[in-house]
């Protein structure tokens, strides 16, 4: 394995410098992937007057918004993106099932999609197009 200046290894350095984590603990920051959270969503519908409904519902989903801004309560919502399982992306979506896709994903080029390695569970990717924000709690 080669050594950086500082005498560590690249993929130490990589494993330490993950944007992202499953977060079990009460604050947040950038990058913390939360599991099965409440969070209602609106969405198109036809016969809804507007054309828009609230759908209600449990995902996951990780944090956008930056931590210092987080920290020192510059924010009244926090900016969250869906994350979901690579079958369900590929069952969703045709261009998820090309091989270009994959290799775009597994290679971080596509801007939409993030590949969260696999924690305890499946591949995960984050869809960068799908975001919303949320209050954040005790502010509004």
């Amino acid at each position: 394995m080669a050594q950086d200046e500082v005498g560590t290894s690249s993929a130490e350095d990589s494993k330490t410098s993950q944007w992202y984590e499953i977060i079990a603990g009460s604050s947040l920051e950038q990058g913390d992937v939360l599991p099965n959270i409440f969070a209602p969503r609106v969405v198109q519908d036809e016969l809804a007057q507007g054309g828009y409904r609230v759908r209600p519902g449990r995902g996951d989903y990780v944090v956008l918004s930056q931590t210092c801004d987080l920290e020192n309560d510059k924010l009244q919502e926090v900016l969250l993106a869906d994350v979901s399982d690579y079958q369900s992306a590929a069952r969703d979506s045709e261009r998820a099932r090309q091989t270009a896709f994959r290799e775009a994903l597994i290679q971080g080029s596509d801007w939409a999609y993030f590949l969260l390695p696999e924690f305890e569970r499946t591949a995960q990717v984050v869809l960068v197009n799908s975001k919303f924000s949320l209050p954040v709690s005790g502010r509004c």
